[in-house]
């Protein structure tokens, strides 16, 4: 069915209502962040921000103890991450065991925790200049502040749990996986790793046409997010950049309220990498290509898993079909 440029347009529309929660989110949740960064730095205020980003994903599908234990249950992660950072082996486990976590809360609401191996990647990858008691603090501190936050706001989103049998499959996959590749960005000391942890996580669903779908939209966003850093920077000076780089975020949280999630990735790469470059060309075109190159990777891993994952589903139920019409 071909698609006409004002449809387009029209889905590019970002709702009244997701603007106003945005807006909203951002004014109440951002005084934590802003702490962190001002008593411990970049590496702190990163770990608040995504601790709050993991409140506001939990309780807006589950009741507050849940989303706080799911919370807390990642902070201790991150915190373990962290202690153990640079070191392989147990990289790799508190990865897996992060996706565990996340593959396992697919019971309360598909997707729901999806971040947690991402920040456990981060905490054992990117040098954060923190222990690691100060870091699953600061993101318990996040997360347990956003929850409040979502809770005053009334947001909620209605729960899709996944199908326990797809939840176990998918979650011995993305164990797998996750744990696997973030033994090998440390080992291998490939720079910013968690970005391919990061894609993992989110294109490798427990529905096969999720994923497929998520696949081609995370990797037309992150090409569009990374020409719209390049055009950023090409015309604004670094401080200006940043400024913008904020913009980008507000943009990209009404996005993702309003479960539009190709124009959410673009923004999302465009804040990314303006803020982790500082605004300076130079440093936003390496950025760039890492960022390409490790989406693309995740997306080809996920493809080839998920077929892996369908090819042994389909021998499994041949077998009891088989098994069924042999019993007496």
């Amino acid at each position: 069915m071909a698609i006409s440029l004002p449809h387009v347009l029209r889905s590019l529309l970002i709702p009244r209502r997701a603007a106003l929660e945005s807006l909203a989110l951002i004014a109440l949740a951002a005084p934590l962040p802003a702490a962190a960064r001002l008593t411990g730095g970049t590496g702190v205020a990163m770990l608040a921000f995504l601790g709050a980003i993991t409140g506001i994903s939990t309780k807006a599908f589950l009741p507050a103890g849940r989303a706080l234990v799911l919370c807390a249950g990642t902070a201790v992660l991150v915190g373990a991450a962290t202690a153990a950072y640079g070191r392989a082996g147990w990289v790799g486990l508190i990865v897996a065991a992060a996706a565990v976590l996340g593959g396992a809360a697919n019971h309360q609401s598909s997707g729901v925790l999806s971040i947690a191996p991402a920040m456990a990647a981060i905490g054992g990858m990117a040098r954060l200049h923190t222990t690691w008691l100060a870091a699953a603090g600061w993101v318990l501190a996040g997360a347990a502040y956003a929850v409040l936050v979502v809770a005053l706001l009334r947001a909620k989103v209605k729960p899709k749990p996944a199908d326990p049998a797809t939840v176990w499959i998918h979650t011995t996959v993305l164990t797998v996986l996750c744990g696997a590749a973030a033994a090998a960005a440390v080992a291998w000391r490939l720079p910013h790793g968690y970005w391919l942890i990061l894609t993992l996580v989110s294109v490798l669903r427990p529905s096969w046409s999720e994923s497929v779908s998520r696949s081609r939209n995370r990797l037309i966003g992150t090409l569009a997010g990374a020409l719209l850093s390049l055009a950023i920077v090409a015309v604004l000076p670094p401080a200006a950049a940043i400024v913008t780089a904020l913009a980008s975020l507000y943009v990209f949280m009404c996005y993702t309220l309003a479960g539009q999630y190709t124009p959410a990735v673009v923004f999302l790469t465009a804040t990314t990498i303006l803020m982790t470059s500082g605004g300076l060309a130079a440093a936003a075109i390496r950025l760039d290509e890492y960022r390409i190159a490790w989406t693309f990777a995740a997306v080809v891993i996920a493809a080839a898993s998920g077929a892996a994952v369908i090819c042994a589903d389909r021998r499994r139920l041949a077998a009891k079909a088989h098994h069924d019409a042999a019993a007496p």
